[in-house]
């Protein structure tokens, strides 16, 4: 009786197992920013560094970077703190 009543927690578990490993192996990034959600916000950020001050103004005006938790004053903050040095701004 015990096992009746255990056995529909064990097919909830059984189909959260599935359809995570179903995720791990179709989309691997996807999977990890799952476990890690802070990832992929440094994956974006790794990614401002090699963009134009044009494009990151772009990508904010689209609100991908909101999305990825990026507020606007630490994009200005970073924005101000990187290219304040570059010559021809």
């Amino acid at each position: 009786m015990a096992l009746e009543n255990i056995s529909p927690l064990f097919q909830t578990i059984s189909a959260e197992v599935d359809e995570k490993y179903k995720l791990m192996n179709e989309n691997p990034l996807s999977f990890l920013d799952e476990l890690i959600p802070s990832l992929r916000k440094l994956r974006r950020l790794a990614n401002l560094f090699d963009m134009p001050l044009k494009s990151i103004t772009t990508i904010w005006e689209s609100g991908e970077l909101v999305k990825c938790g990026f507020t606007s004053s630490k994009v200005t903050h970073f924005m101000v703190g990187f290219y304040a040095h570059e010559k021809g701004r």
